[in-house]
């Protein structure tokens, strides 16, 4: 089956790269043979009438419209991704704006654009205006994906009798496809609110595309994450109502670098899918690459473009150097090659391993999980022997940044999984024998972990810089200063009464929950003190990995809270 589409999403609402690189990669992806690049906007872009709404850094029409012709010279379509109903605390949340959020009347900004209010179509159109007019194409995208507050503010002016969510969000999709056929485009819809709402189906203008995602390896047809990954055929059922459906697989979860062979078994789900479905085309999507760089997502992307090429059976670590040496310059080991395949598989995203980041280090004390970081961190250490001479000799500047882009990656996931592996054997040492025997031994780890922090956070910051803002948030450099931070203050603590030390003085509830049903659950814990003092903590536990997206799969969740 020969797709139409074949396309690429870039998420710079949340991590926006500077304009010269944001164009080079679209142009070097364009030649890897996509026809689409979507770029997921929010408020990334400059609306002329509402300049309130973009954020810092936000894509001039200028900038924009350079780089449509840039796509235009490769056959390739530019479409923006405009939410226009959840994900819309961009708007709402500006100052002014407010007044177009479902949660309007209650106090509180629940980051979605209320169909309730008429001004609403007002401001959505003009958003729309403020690209279409400025930026040619023949698509337009509204997002419409994650709803789940769509309705609050009728069903709290008007009850819920007589509410029908499924009539609201397609009276919703519809108007808006009306205001991008105003503008001479075609509108197009993420596909999961569908799920939930089926009754919507039939009354959809048949001429918006569905966008249907689902970013898991799946066997026969997609799952539903929320009905405890329940099989869905989602696009055959769009596909005979007689929509045009793309299927959406992704890069992510990319903290710090893809799983390639996971991600690429979610792109091939999908093309098997949508040969049985009749899909019309796919768009690999990247999202939030919040503690990497796009360069490792722009690798993964140019991977699965030239894979698809190959036979069924063309092993990934070839197609891999040959895309390293072709595309980068970088004379490529099979050690090489197969270190960046395996690093996905020690990414720090899903389950509390991400939440870890946000929170006070005291909770990494937990020996729940301390068999499982050391893991992590003898594999790892294991990796990458070779990177310092490939760096030297890869023949392109793009090449040398990617491999720089890599090793911070590994470094990342090489301090976390060291210090979650390491802090609990600290804790005994401290509390056997007052501490007295092993302190300057802590004291000298604490200081030596502080150092490579520091230094980590040198390296990150200034590599960042050469592709995004320096005065954007950048959570892997405050983690590791924060962090470092901690250590150098427990290093001084041990100068004084080891028994005091903040590791001993901190009491924490160490749990182990066990998931049979993986689909979104959440465990509340409240702790009662007897001087009537209340402590609330809550664990998701969620897995981003293939192996769990599936019904009644076990998930164990270790957790620790600091009391």
């Amino acid at each position: 089956m020969t797709m139409k589409i074949i396309g690429f999403q870039i998420d710079v609402a949340r991590q926006i790269e500077r304009p010269e690189v944001l164009h080079e990669a679209v142009e070097t992806l364009a030649a890897c043979g996509h026809n689409v690049c979507m770029l997921y906007l929010e408020d990334a872009y400059q609306y002329p009438r509402h300049p309130g709404v973009a954020r810092r850094h936000a894509y001039s029409v200028d900038c924009m419209q350079r780089l449509q012709s840039r796509c235009a010279r490769h056959g390739m379509e530019l479409i923006p991704v405009i939410p226009a109903l959840g994900h819309g605390g961009y708007i709402t949340a500006k100052p002014g704006y407010a007044k177009y959020d479902e949660g309007r009347d209650s106090g509180a900004i629940c980051g979605s654009v209320c169909p309730s209010f008429p001004e609403s179509y007002t401001l959505l159109r003009e958003l729309f205006e403020d690209w279409c007019r400025h930026v040619p194409g023949r698509y337009l995208h509204a997002g419409l994906d994650e709803s789940a507050a769509m309705g609050r503010h009728h069903i709290q002016t008007h009850g819920r009798a007589g509410f029908d969510p499924a009539d609201m969000f397609a009276a919703h999709a519809n108007k808006l496809a009306q205001i991008a056929r105003d503008l001479g485009r075609r509108l197009i819809i993420w596909g999961d609110m569908l799920y939930y709402l089926p009754g919507a189906i039939g009354k959809l203008d048949k001429d918006i595309i569905i966008a249907d995602w689902y970013y898991y390896v799946f066997p026969d047809v997609p799952r539903v994450e929320a009905f405890n990954f329940a099989d869905t055929d989602s696009s055959g059922v769009l596909t005979r109502a007689g929509f045009e459906v793309w299927g959406i697989p992704s890069v992510w979860p990319n903290k710090p670098l893809p799983d390639i062979a996971d991600r690429w078994g979610n792109l091939q789900s999908w093309r098997r899918y949508g040969e049985k479905a009749g899909i019309e085309g796919i768009v690999n999507t990247d999202w939030e690459n919040s503690v990497g760089f796009f360069a490792t997502a722009e690798l993964s992307v140019r991977f699965f473009a030239r894979q698809m090429k190959q036979p069924a059976s063309a092993p990934l670590a070839d197609t891999l150097r040959a895309v390293l040496a072709d595309d980068y310059g970088i004379p490529a080991s099979k050690k090489l090659a197969a270190d960046i395949l395996a690093m996905g598989r020690h990414h720090v995203d899903g389950r509390n391993v991400g939440r870890y980041l946000h929170r006070p280090l005291a909770a990494w004390l937990s020996a729940n999980e301390q068999e499982v970081s050391r893991r992590h961190l003898k594999e790892l250490n294991g990796m990458f022997s070779d990177l310092d001479r490939t760096i030297a000799s890869a023949g392109t500047p793009n090449g040398r940044d990617l491999l720089e882009a890599v090793r911070l990656g590994w470094r990342f996931a090489q301090l976390y999984w060291k210090l979650r592996a390491s802090l609990p054997d600290c804790a005994r040492r401290l509390a056997a024998s007052d501490g007295k025997q092993h302190g300057g031994a802590v004291r000298a780890d604490f200081q030596g972990w502080a150092a490579e922090l520091e230094s980590y956070r040198r390296d990150y910051e200034a590599h960042w810089a050469k592709s995004r803002y320096e005065d954007d948030p950048r959570p892997a450099a405050a983690w590791a200063a924060r962090t470092a931070q901690t250590l150098t203050e427990w290093a001084g603590a041990l100068d004084g009464e080891v028994r005091m030390h903040p590791i001993l003085q901190t009491p924490r509830l160490e749990t182990r929950l066990q998931c049979r049903h993986p689909a979104l659950p959440v465990v509340r814990i409240t702790i009662t003190w007897a001087d009537g003092a209340v402590q609330s903590d809550s664990e998701t536990m969620i897995r981003f990995e293939s192996a769990f997206a599936a019904p009644d799969a076990r998930s164990d969740e270790p957790s620790c809270i600091p009391l």
